[in-house]
């Protein structure tokens, strides 16, 4: 969406107007871009305006009237002369940075307008910092602890190089073991992410604005401006560098900036030391060989008589290693910084 001039609330309230191209502002009776002044003959023809005025009395001239006799070509609309120390004449279009094509729309000559930043963003936040899942983490492999003997794992050895991922078997009776928990062995770690600073643009709205010299035609202390196009319709403005107070006869104010210094930034993320911990293995046995038919599982706990897996032997394989897991706790995204407008200029501008 695009307006005339969003720089302020009395800006916005006389510029959401998209029908009020100059050559209908100067209708009227006797001058109608002009502020009133009681001792001015003004011009009879009401300067400015598609119709001819019926009396004069409010014309651009003052006392002796003279800028109100005058007339503009092809619908053109008289404006009081640019007052020294300012340029003029502009004609400005305003739309929301967010959605503000790349280039703005040609000026009613034709040319390119030139555009200017506005309503600068004044505060900031960034994006929260996160952190990836565990990566590098390793555990032990799981020590296993059986006998033949008994029943109670007394005396039981380490069978971890007998119980492994491959199918073996025993015809023993009797069996019992224990299963001794994983380690960690490295704790790994988390990657961060990285926080931005939320809304990229440091600037709401961009302005673009379209010159024209002024072309006399009426009178001493008035100039002809060109009928403006949409979407550079309604305001005439005139423009000084810096952040300036405006006339009396150009009362809606618009600063602009050229360019924008932007110091936001955000803290870098990091993530904290990982608490890693091991998921338990698994240790599968059945009763017969082949590691087939009824199955126990043995993870890390107290012994386990295995003895009724037997008759016709046992079998026995390592069906899962233990895993590591744990997360980390994110810090960072800080917000600092400030955006600043470089190359201001004041637009003041009247209908």
């Amino acid at each position: 969406m695009g307006y005339f001039l969003p720089a302020s609330a009395g800006a916005l309230a006389l510029a959401w107007v998209t029908g009020c191209a100059l050559a209908a502002e100067g209708t009227g009776s006797g001058g109608g871009l002009s502020p009133p002044n009681d001792s001015g003959s003004g011009g009879g023809s009401g300067v400015g305006g598609q119709s001819t005025g019926a009396t004069g009395g409010v014309g651009l001239g003052g006392s002796d009237g003279g800028a109100g006799s005058g007339s503009c070509p092809n619908g053109g609309s008289c404006v009081p002369q640019v007052p020294s120390g300012w340029v003029g004449y502009a004609r400005l279009f305003t739309l929301e940075a967010a959605t503000a094509p790349p280039v703005g729309a040609d000026c009613p000559d034709g040319a390119t307008p030139t555009r200017y930043k506005e309503q600068l963003v004044t505060t900031g936040s960034c994006s929260a910092c996160t952190c990836g899942g565990l990566a590098s983490g390793s555990c032990s492999a799981e020590q296993i602890l059986c006998t033949t003997a008994n029943k109670s794992c007394s005396g039981a050895s380490d069978w971890s190089g007998t119980i492994n991922p491959s199918c073996n078997d025993t015809s023993s009776l009797t069996l019992s073991c224990l299963v001794n928990p994983a380690t960690v062995t490295f704790a790994g770690h988390c990657e961060p992410s990285v926080s931005a600073v939320a809304g990229a643009e440091p600037f709401e709205s961009v302005t673009d604005v379209c010159r024209e010299p002024p072309s006399g035609g009426c009178g001493a202390a008035a100039e002809c401006v060109a009928p403006g196009s949409h979407p550079y319709t309604g305001y005439v403005c005139i423009e000084q560098p810096g952040a300036q107070d405006c006339p009396a006869d150009w009362p809606v104010r618009q600063l602009v900036y050229s360019g924008v210094s932007d110091t936001r930034a955000c803290s870098p993320c990091a993530c904290s030391a990982p608490n890693t911990t091991c998921l338990p293995g698994e240790f599968s046995f059945w009763g017969g060989l082949w590691c087939s038919l009824e199955k126990k599982t043995l993870t890390p706990s107290g012994c386990k008589d295995l003895s009724t897996q037997i008759p016709g032997g046992v079998s026995y394989r390592r069906t899962k290693d233990p895993t590591p897991t744990g997360t980390c706790t994110p810090s960072g995204g800080q917000f600092s910084g400030t955006v600043a407008g470089t190359g201001p200029i004041t637009f003041c501008c009247r209908t």
